[in-house]
């Protein structure tokens, strides 16, 4: 049997690969994933071990208190240069660096250009002198920067250095002055050295861009004056680290009142260098020198000393959600490729049986048993399996590889690092592959087994078939179980994990209960879509798509013209060639309805309705995953333009572009903007900015670390309405907070109450409700007044700005007027260059080709499942064909010409795709409105459904039907007509 079996797969070649093809597919996309999150998560542990000093033993901070269990660096309280003496000091320190580190600080290079990052941080951080706790490595042919005075003096020029990463992509000089903005403003810098970031040898700034001053200047320009973002400690080899960490703590306590007066007459006697929050601290405690409340305030924040391993640890914690969130997208598509692939396998399988019937008897007859046809099976389905894996393992490795360069050509992701393949990664491929190989012939496998010595005497001998009637009560069954989880989904209101998990597998049980009832369905809709109304019908999309095809060629013809060559040939020699073929074979199919090839096309495909629906499963399964992105996608875009339109009575918006949660400017900017609100003739009549932390607050004495933003509070409603349906914003002040519904319901609170609110450090007070709003589509949960940001959270940046005109601008339609003060906001910020300035129409636009863009990408993964589709119509279709040879030759012989029999294949490989096409809209379409209807009002308020868009995704298969029939219409058009009627 071992040998039958190995000559049957060596004799069927072209069978065996396109079995295999479903399963490589698979595998590769799990393979890739693993090495791509591998790789990433290696050089993100590397670069927090080069984040915390290779060399460092113990990492002195302000302490987080019970806030932030993510231990967002900038969310700590900066150390006043007082602790560095005294850490200094305590037995078993051997060297100390005070670090100075920031995010938001931008450089704009020789040419004018701002640079940006589509995620990793933009940097700023003070160079150290002392060896081993080094972080920048100046390179040869630079120096060390030095203090060359105020950035406010008239006419200064500092002096920095800058990583190598951003040397090798922007336009830098040693010896040249640039301009760099920060959390102080703007001034003028000369680059003086170029360095490297963790390594000597090679920059590990894993795509972030990172600039270097000197510390005094770091201090004053990165708005840490007189105090340092943290202390690194190095000691001595005989010292106890628990010892000397506890010594360090005890001894900041011990002298944390002397240093703090110490560090609020530094800053008394520098005013101009004083934080915003200490500010508004002094001038809540009655203004001039009174430093009672800051002092109050400061002495709740404790000084803490931890292992750098610790530190590394958290560091990495951090990194490691963001790879979660990314291999956990990039599994679940390879799962769902696994899937679909499972589909093809069984089918293809259960075909090739079925051929193999007259076979499986004279075994049978010969005196195999009926579990050594099983078992033949079996082992056939595990070299298909281990082939699979194997080269997909390889491909895989390749496609990991693959990804990563994409992620650094977009700024995603690390320049350099290896491409780790685990033993876990290949343990699971073999399980996985070969596993779902396995699963997939179990039941064609054990209907071989059944399989009778006498079928070897019948030339009509078929698989005994399974119980349609048995299939169609199961069927019925789980679709009822998926329903009425998405039921539940919609109407119980769980947890966001539990609405995930019980749609997820409310969606598995509807596409398995639909696979199973969809043989009931398959000759009927085979049958209409044969109908000469149906011919019409694609007639009249072959005529659309020969119209694209002429656009097409009009298209490539702008792009020659605007210089985009590559993209015009591409659109000229694919493009229009392949919408040409689409348009005229279905326009053949078209016709074909309306003779005796459409009929027989219909009854081919109906012939087999289990066959027709295992085909067309993987192209459902796709489509309904498409489809149903398409309508949340579309409905999340509706919201968000109703939002806009809504929700936002601002006129302008000023942000920085980026991915970076933690990204914004500094308030400096938001200043000189308030600069025009001012005058005879305004240009603006409010500026509000709005900042966000994440787990950045305990709200209600909770551990809850929850998501807050800030704002001015006066002035919110002429900008944003967040539709307050109780209490409101007059009146309001630095203990002010509004609360979403959600957030007044769960701590049962109203207007007038207080609420207790601790932020990083120990820090916090009560804070009064002033109002209550159901829209929080931009607010959130929780909403504060910009001074308590100050206080509290003083380096979280600006996020973004809203403008709204003076009066007398917003109500004239002279374009001169408007174009004018559009002018004065963007000078006002050219200080600021990295910061985007957009009208409400600019910015909605924006934001719609973002959500588009994520749209594509996802469709463009799920595409994947076409792909795989097309393979598994493709082989079923082969293996039809193969089938039918006899059938195919003798009606050759009594007059089907060659083209009636290529337009026969051509227009059953349509019927197919149609058939799951439809099947696939249908399920995605009600799926995708379930979603959209449990998900919360802040990401949809209405559900839309994209018509044209769906039946451009219906259109999209019968392209993939035309060009899954290319290979088999052209085999059995070009079949021997005598050897196929002899053919057994």
């Amino acid at each position: 049997m071992l040998r039958i079996t190995v000559k049957g797969i060596l004799d069927h070649g072209i069978r065996f690969a396109l079995t295999c093809f479903a399963v490589i597919v698979g595998v590769a996309f799990l393979v890739g994933t693993f090495v791509l999150t591998d790789s990433l998560r290696d050089s993100l542990n590397d670069l927090a071990n080069d984040i915390v000093g290779r060399d460092v033993d113990l990492v002195v901070r302000t302490s987080l208190g019970e806030v932030d269990s993510q231990g967002l660096t900038f969310n700590r309280l900066p150390l006043p240069e007082g602790v560095l003496d005294v850490v200094a000091a305590v037995p078993g320190v051997k060297n100390v660096e005070g670090r100075v580190t920031a995010p938001n600080v931008t450089p704009i290079d020789g040419e004018g250009e701002v640079l940006e990052t589509r995620g990793p941080p933009l940097l700023g951080m003070n160079y150290s002198v002392v060896e081993g706790l080094d972080r920048l490595h100046i390179q040869p042919g630079g120096r060390a920067p030095e203090y060359r005075g105020s950035f406010r003096d008239p006419g200064y020029v500092g002096e920095f250095i800058i990583d190598q990463f951003v040397v090798d992509r922007y336009a830098f000089e040693i010896g040249q002055v640039y301009r760099i903005t920060a959390g102080n403003g703007t001034a003028s810098f000369r680059l003086v050295a170029i360095a490297t970031y963790g390594n000597p040898e090679k920059s590990a700034s894993i795509g972030a861009l990172i600039t270097g001053f000197d510390e005094q200047t770091a201090q004053e320009f990165l708005g840490s004056f007189a105090a340092y973002s943290e202390i690194v400690v190095t000691l001595e080899d005989t010292a106890d680290p628990d010892a000397v960490r506890a010594a360090i703590e005890a001894a900041a306590e011990e002298q944390k009142q002397a240093i703090g007066t110490e560090y609020f007459l530094t800053l008394l006697a520098n005013p101009e260098e004083i934080p915003a929050g200490i500010r508004a601290q002094i001038e809540e405690g009655g203004g001039g020198t009174d430093l009672t409340e800051a002092q109050e305030e400061l002495a709740k924040t404790r000084v803490e000393a931890v292992t750098a391993q610790q530190a590394i640890e958290e560091a990495q914690s951090q990194f490691d959600e963001v790879l979660d969130i990314l291999s956990g997208v990039l599994l679940g598509f390879a799962l769902i490729a696994v899937v679909v692939s499972a589909f093809i396998i069984s089918n293809t399988f259960t075909i090739v049986l079925g051929q193999r019937t007259r076979e499986l008897g004279l075994l049978r007859a010969l005196g195999a048993t009926g579990r050594q046809v099983s078992q033949s099976v079996a082992l056939e389905a595990l070299i298909v399996g281990l082939v699979s894996t194997v080269i997909g393992i390889a491909l895989g490795y390749g496609l990991g590889g693959l990804l990563k360069w994409l992620l650094t050509v977009l700024d995603f992701g690390p320049q350099a690092g290896g491409l780790p393949l685990r033993p876990r990664t290949i343990l699971l491929s073999f399980v996985i592959g070969i596993g779902v190989t396995m699963l997939s012939a179990i039941l064609p496998a054990w209907r071989a087994r059944r399989v009778s010595p006498m079928a070897a005497l019948r030339e009509d001998a078929r698989l005994p078939p399974g119980s349609l009637r048995r299939r169609t009560v199961l069927g019925a069954i789980v679709l009822a179980v998926g329903i009425g989880l998405a039921i539940y989904g919609l109407l119980a209101d769980p947890e966001t994990n539990t609405l995930i998990a019980v749609l997820a597998f409310g969606a598995l049980c509807v596409f398995g209960g639909v696979y199973m009832l969809s043989p009931l369905t398959a000759r009927p809709i085979t049958r209409a879509l044969s109908s000469r109304i149906a011919g019409a019908i694609f007639l009249g999309l072959a005529g659309l798509l020969a119209l694209g095809a002429v656009g097409s060629v009009f298209f490539a013809a702008i792009q020659f013209a605007d210089g985009a060559y590559p993209a015009g040939a591409a659109t000229l020699l694919l493009g229009a060639p392949l919408l040409g073929y689409c348009g005229n074979s279905l326009a053949r199919s078209g016709l074909d309805n309306f003779d005796v090839v459409g009929r027989l096309a219909a009854d081919n495909a109906g012939r087999s309705p289990r066959r027709t629906a295992s085909t067309a499963a993987s192209l459902t399964i796709g489509l309904a995953l498409v489809a149903t992105v398409a309508v949340v996608a579309d409905s999340v875009l509706t919201s968000f333009r109703d939002t806009l339109d809504n929700s936002v009575e601002a006129d302008y918006f000023a942000f920085v572009n980026t991915f970076d949660p933690t990204a914004g400017f500094s308030p400096e900017g938001t200043e000189q903007l308030r600069s025009l609100t001012e005058g005879d003739q305004p240009v603006l009549d409010t500026v509000v900015p709005f900042r966000f932390a994440i787990d950045a607050a305990d709200i209600g004495g909770e551990d809850n670390d929850s998501d807050v933003l800030a704002t001015d509070l006066a002035n919110l409603t002429t900008h944003i309405n967040a539709d307050i349906i109780e209490g409101g914003t007059e009146g309001t002040g630095r203990r002010s907070v509004l609360l979403h519904t959600d957030a007044a319901e769960e701590f049962a609170v109203g207007v007038g109450d207080t609420i207790e609110v601790e932020f990083p450090g120990n820090r916090g007070d009560d804070f009064t409700v002033a109002a209550i709003y159901a829209d929080s589509t931009i607010l959130g949960n929780y909403t504060f007044d910009i001074v308590a940001f100050d206080e509290f959270l003083p380096a979280v940046p600006d996020a973004f700005v809203t403008l709204t005109l003076a009066e007398s601008i917003r109500d004239t339609d002279d374009e001169v007027v408007l174009e004018f003060a559009e002018n004065s906001i963007v000078r006002s910020l050219r200080d600021f260059p990295q910061v985007i300035v957009q009208d409400r129409d600019t910015f909605q636009e924006g934001q719609e080709q973002q959500l588009a863009s994520i749209l594509a990408i996802i469709v463009v993964f799920l595409g994947l499942t076409f792909v795989i589709a097309v393979i598994g119509i493709a082989n079923t279709l082969a293996l039809s064909v193969f089938e039918r040879t006899r059938e195919i030759g003798l009606l050759r012989a009594v007059g089907m010409t060659r083209g009636q029999a290529r337009r026969s294949i051509r227009s059953e490989s349509i019927l197919v795709a149609l058939f799951g096409g439809l099947l696939g809209l249908a399920i995605g379409l009600a799926f995708g409105v379930i979603i959209a209807a449990a998900l919360p009002e802040t990401f949809i308020d209405r559900i839309t459904i994209p018509w044209l868009q769906l039946a451009g995704f219906l259109i999209a298969t019968i392209v993939f039907g035309l060009l899954a029939a290319i290979f088999p219409a052209r085999r059995a058009a070009r079949m021997n007509v005598l050897e196929a009627i002899s053919h057994e």
